[in-house]
């Protein structure tokens, strides 16, 4: 069913944060795709819209990113480049997050990486890598929740199996 084949350093993700917005009403969302896009290849953590209205009721976006504080200039720059916006707000967070582990599980499908969060050196959540269930899923010609389903019960199962382990049950 599910073997675990390779246990991956855990990920820790940064603590402390920047979020970067800007507002954007005049572009295109294939433009705006581009720069997500180019965002997260340049070292963004995540990038989201969000829809609004401007003044005089003006649809538009609100373009968020989250970023290491080391990154935050060189994000600021491509988002001031590619947007043509004006400027820009951003601001600093503090967060709390789980350390991340990943690790290669096999279903009839074929391989794929699960992420498992930890609290205090327990895991407690995990879940299929998204790029895998879309790449299975192509590959066998299925639809994705099809997959997603599948993924995430051999990764519910190890996740029980990871627990029992930390709790000192065998199963």
């Amino acid at each position: 069913m599910s073997e675990d084949h390779a246990h991956h350093d855990i990920d820790n993700t940064p603590r402390n944060v920047v979020e970067l917005v800007i507002n954007i009403d005049d572009t295109t969302p294939e433009l705006l795709a581009s720069l997500q896009d180019k965002l997260m290849t340049q070292g963004a953590l995540d990038v989201w819209t969000t829809p609004i209205n401007m003044k005089a009721g003006r649809p538009a976006v609100m373009l968020s990113v989250l970023a290491a504080p080391e990154d935050q200039d060189q994000l600021a720059e491509t988002i001031l480049r590619e947007s043509g916006a004006f400027g820009l707000r951003h601001r600093a967070w503090d967060r709390t997050t789980l350390e991340r582990s990943f690790t290669q599980l096999d279903s009839p499908l074929g391989p794929f990486t699960a992420k498992v969060g930890h609290l205090h050196g327990k895991p407690i959540a995990a879940k299929p890598e998204w790029r895998d269930i879309y790449q299975l899923a192509q590959q066998h010609n299925l639809p994705l929740t099809a997959v997603q389903n599948e993924l995430a019960a051999i990764v519910h199962q190890h996740l029980k199996q990871l627990q029992d382990r930390a709790e000192g049950r065998t199963s």
